[in-house]
C-alpha cells in the first residue's frame, strides 16, 4: 500500500471521528424516559404563549373564559378537550440526548406554543409543544413536547383514549377563542332584516306547517321593499349562515369607532319570535398575513356586545345582500298550456282550438313549425336570470320602441311584456332583459336566441337561400 494512500485514509478516519463526536444528536434513548404529567382532574387555568402573544383562560364554575389579555369568550369544545387531556395525563416513551437539536424538532422559534397549566393556583405543567409525528410503520402519533427549564424533550402522547395531544395543543391561539357568535334556531327563525346604505330589504316566513322543513324558501319572501319571489339558493344561504356563524378572527386591538362601525356599513338582524340578533358590520379588514383570512373580509360586532371580529368577505356578501341578489332568478315561472298567445315583432303566434300553433305574418295564417314554436315557449317558461344588474333599462335597451318586445298571453287572462335589449357589455354569453316593470336582468344568449325570432323563422317548410 502506498504512503500517500495511507495518509487519505488516515485523515478520512479522523474527519469522520471529529463529525460523529462534535455533530448534534437529534434523538436516542435512553432507557427508562422517567418524565410525565400525572392526572390532573382539576385543571382551571390554561395559560398559552405564541411568540409575544399571550393569552389566559380561567374556569369559573363549569364556564372557561378568555382571562387576559381582554375578557372574551373561550371555546368550550378546545378547552373541553384540553381539560380531558390534562385530567387522564400525559406520558412520555422517548428522550432525546442532552442538548439535542431543539429546532430540528420544533421547539425552539417563535412560532413554538409554550404552554402553562394550573389547579387550584399550583402549575400542573409548563412545556413548549413542537413536532408532530408518526412512529414509523405504525399509524401511532405521538409530540415533542419540551419541559420548561430542561436540557432534553420528550417523546409524549395523551393517556386519554381517542385524543391526539398534538391534536388537541398545537393550534393558534385564536382556535381556543368562541369563534361561533351567531346560532339561531332553524325552525324559529321567522324574518330576517338587511340595511345596506339607504336600502332595507326585509324578508319574513309564513309559519311552517307540520312536517314542514322550515329551512326551504317555499314559505319564505321578501316583503320589504315590495312583495317579491325570492332566490331559492340565496335565501337558504342567510338562514344557514344564522344558524352557525363562524368568524375568522378577532380585532381586539380596535375599537368600534376605528373598525368602521359606528355608524355601520350595514346591519343584519335576524329574528326568532321574541328573540333577535342584530349584526353590526364594520370597514374592510387587511388581508390577514398568516392567510386566516383574504381582502375583502368585514369587520363585525353583536349589537350591545364590545367584542369586534373579522369576518371572511363571503360570508359578509351573504348576509348583506343586496335587493338584487335576493329576486328570485326565475323570470317567468309558468307551464306551457298556460301560453295561449305570444306577439314577437312582425308575428303573431296563437294556439288553435286542437293544441297546434298558428302564426300570422304580414295577414298571412299558417301552421308554424311545431319544433321551432317548442323551442320558443320551452324558452319563455324557463326563462331565467343569471343575474340582476343595477343599470337604467334605457341604457340596455330593454323599453318600448327601442329593443325586441314580446307580449305574453295567459289562459287566465294575465299578460306580460318581455324586452330583449343588447348584449352585456364584454359578456358575449349574455343579453339584457327585462320582464314587465322588474329590474334588468342578465340572461344567456341562448335563451335570448330561442325567443328573438325573425319574420318567416316559424314556417313549416324552411326556405334555404343560396
Amino acid at each position: 500500500m502506498s504512503k500517500k494512500l495511507v495518509i487519505a485514509i488516515v485523515v478520512l478516519l479522523a474527519v469522520l471521528l471529529v463529525y460523529t463526536f462534535t455533530r448534534r444528536e437529534a434523538v436516542r434513548t435512553l432507557g427508562e424516559v422517567g418524565w410525565q404529567v400525572p392526572a390532573s382532574p382539576g385543571m382551571d387555568a390554561l395559560e398559552l404563549r405564541h411568540g409575544d402573544r399571550a393569552v389566559v383562560f380561567r374556569k369559573e364554575g363549569e364556564l372557561w373564559q378568555q382571562a387576559e389579555p381582554k375578557v372574551a369568550k373561550a371555546s368550550a369544545l378546545q378547552l373541553g378537550k384540553a381539560e380531558k387531556l390534562f385530567a387522564a395525563g400525559i406520558v412520555a416513551d422517548l428522550v432525546s440526548s442532552p442538548g439535542a437539536d431543539f429546532k430540528a424538532l420544533g421547539l425552539i422559534g417563535d412560532e413554538v406554543l409554550h404552554i402553562k397549566a394550573f389547579a387550584g393556583g399550583d402549575e400542573i405543567a409548563s412545556f413548549a409543544v413542537g413536532n408532530e409525528i408518526t412512529i414509523e410503520g405504525t399509524y401511532v402519533r405521538r409530540t415533542w413536547v419540551l419541559p420548561e427549564g430542561s436540557d432534553v424533550a420528550y417523546r409524549v402522547y395523551a393517556q386519554s383514549e381517542g385524543l391526539d395531544l398534538g391534536e388537541v395543543l398545537k393550534r393558534d391561539l385564536r382556535d381556543w377563542r368562541e369563534r361561533r357568535i351567531v346560532m339561531m334556531d332553524r325552525a324559529a327563525l321567522d324574518k330576517i332584516e338587511v340595511v345596506l346604505g339607504d336600502q332595507a330589504t326585509v324578508l319574513a316566513r309564513a309559519p311552517v306547517a307540520e312536517g314542514e322543513d322550515p329551512g326551504t324558501t317555499q314559505a319564505w319572501q321578501m316583503v320589504q321593499p315590495e312583495l317579491r319571489k325570492v332566490d331559492t339558493n340565496r335565501t337558504l344561504a342567510m338562514v344557514n349562515a344564522l344558524t352557525n356563524l363562524n368568524v375568522e378572527g378577532f380585532a381586539d386591538d380596535l375599537t368600534a369607532e376605528s373598525a368602521g362601525l359606528v355608524p355601520p356599513y350595514g346591519t343584519c338582524t335576524a329574528h326568532a319570535g321574541a328573540e333577535s340578533v342584530r349584526l353590526l358590520f364594520g370597514a374592510e379588514a387587511p388581508a390577514a398575513l398568516d392567510g386566516s383570512w383574504e381582502a375583502g373580509a368585514r369587520y363585525v360586532m353583536l349589537d350591545g356586545q364590545p367584542q369586534i371580529y373579522v369576518l371572511r368577505q363571503a360570508s359578509v356578501e351573504t348576509l348583506l345582500p343586496s335587493v338584487l341578489a335576493l329576486q328570485d332568478r326565475a323570470l317567468l315561472q309558468l307551464e306551457i298550456p298556460h301560453l295561449v298567445r305570444v306577439d314577437l315583432p312582425g308575428l303573431t303566434l296563437e294556439v288553435a282550438d286542437d293544441g297546434t300553433w298558428l302564426a300570422t305574418e304580414e295577414g298571412e295564417r299558417y301552421p308554424a313549425n311545431p319544433n321551432k314554436v317548442m323551442g320558443l315557449l320551452n324558452a319563455l317558461a324557463r326563462l331565467r336570470a343569471i343575474d340582476f344588474v343595477d343599470v337604467a333599462p334605457a341604457e340596455v335597451a330593454v323599453v318600448e320602441d327601442v329593443g325586441y318586445v314580446v307580449g305574453i298571453h295567459l289562459r287566465e287572462g294575465a299578460q306580460h311584456r318581455l324586452f330583449l335589449g343588447a348584449t352585456a357589455a364584454g359578456e358575449g354569453d349574455y343579453v339584457y332583459a327585462r320582464l314587465d316593470d322588474g329590474p334588468v336582468a342578465k340572461i344567456s344568449s341562448w335563451a335570448a336566441a330561442q325567443i328573438r325570432l325573425e319574420p318567416g323563422a316559424l314556417r313549416a317548410e324552411a326556405v334555404v337561400t343560396p
